[in-house]
């Protein structure tokens, strides 16, 4: 049996297969397009599309699909501020500059 999750993967939306070591599912699987092994995951990733679902329904009929992650346009994207050297009021050479995207924090030396 195959379990599926729909993740985020490298900025696309993949569909996540679970199962345990199948050399013929796996062989299937790496004929889609752009299905790769994630070393990550430590699981096939395939594309969320629908060539990709229909060779999937194709090959496991008994498959169930995850639920589908909100459109890309609606997801809210990290805003990323920079402040320009002009306007940057940390000028002595130990001056840090502070830099959030997302859950990241970024520090840098204000002098580049």
């Amino acid at each position: 049996m195959i379990k599926t999750e729909l993740i985020f993967h490298r900025d696309k939306e993949r569909i996540k297969l679970i199962f345990g070591f199948n050399t013929e599912i796996s062989n299937k699987i790496r004929t889609i397009s752009e299905a790769a092994w994630s070393r990550t995951h430590k699981a096939w990733l395939v594309p969320n599309t629908p060539e990709a679902i229909k060779q999937l329904k194709i090959w496991f009929p008994d498959l169930r699909l995850p639920a589908v992650l909100a459109p890309v346009e609606t997801r809210l994207e990290p805003k990323r501020t920079i402040v320009p050297k002009d306007e940057n009021p940390f000028n002595d050479r130990n001056a840090i500059k502070i830099e959030v995207i997302g859950k990241k924090i970024i520090l840098k030396n204000a002098q580049k």
